[in-house]
């Protein structure tokens, strides 16, 4: 079991539970083998931690804020111009992600959900 997430049998099939952004995720192993989800859920989390939570969002806002009052004029506008693609990209990943979990049917907000 990792300690980011976890497996829970439920029915013939293994299912996980791991957090992104704060949401919880619950999504088929699609496997009965227990090492096998339990790989699959490892691999999954690390893939998910490679997502920026919202309070890293703000403190690289902050951050970023700061560095661009420092700058002197000239370098200001190639300075907004990367950090809005930045942004975009962000945006573009949570946004992908928010219609993966829709698409899946695996985004459930509260913790009251009964686990088999």
């Amino acid at each position: 079991m990792s300690s980011r997430g976890r497996i829970v049998l439920h029915g013939r099939h293994y299912w996980m539970k791991y957090y992104v952004s704060g949401l919880q995720i619950w999504e088929s192993t699609g496997t009965a083998d227990k090492n096998e989800a339990e790989r699959i859920l490892r691999e999954t989390v690390q893939q998910a931690s490679g997502v920026i939570p919202i309070s890293a969002l703000h403190a690289l806002h902050k951050k970023a804020l700061r560095t661009y009052l420092a700058l002197e004029d000239d370098k200001k506008q190639r300075f907004r111009l990367a950090l809005k693609e930045i942004y975009k990209a962000i945006r573009r990943v949570h946004g992908l992600l928010d219609i993966l979990a829709k698409n899946e049917g695996v985004i459930h907000g509260s913790e009251s959900q009964r686990e088999r």
